[in-house]
């Protein structure tokens, strides 16, 4: 009876060492997943910083801002890329009017 009292005894701690292997895996999987996280969350402050330094070695290198795009410039683009986007079939409408509005 002594052996039996003792090897189901056994048996209730392995079971319970058992139930500890797997809580001590769970926290470790979590500890993984969290530095995985941080190294993530630190590649991209990085990144960041990284872009942050790029800009303001451009603002330094051009202070002056970039002269301004009339909307005199921007009417034959927009104007083309309406004829050809709207109506894919009268690409030579826009050639037409290119040779009008620009005869050189």
């Amino acid at each position: 009876a002594a052996n039996a009292d003792a090897a189901a005894a056994l048996a209730s701690v392995e079971a319970e060492l058992a139930e500890l292997l797997a809580d001590v895996a769970d926290v470790a999987a979590e500890v993984a997943e969290e530095a995985a996280a941080v190294a993530d969350a630190s590649a991209s402050a990085a990144l960041v910083d990284a872009t942050e330094a790029s800009l303001a070695a451009s603002v330094v290198a051009s202070p002056d801002p970039p002269a301004p795009l009339h909307i005199a410039m921007l009417l034959p683009y927009l104007l083309a890329i309406y004829i050809v986007t709207s109506k894919p079939n009268r690409n030579s409408v826009y050639s037409g009017l290119d040779h009008i509005v620009f005869p050189y």
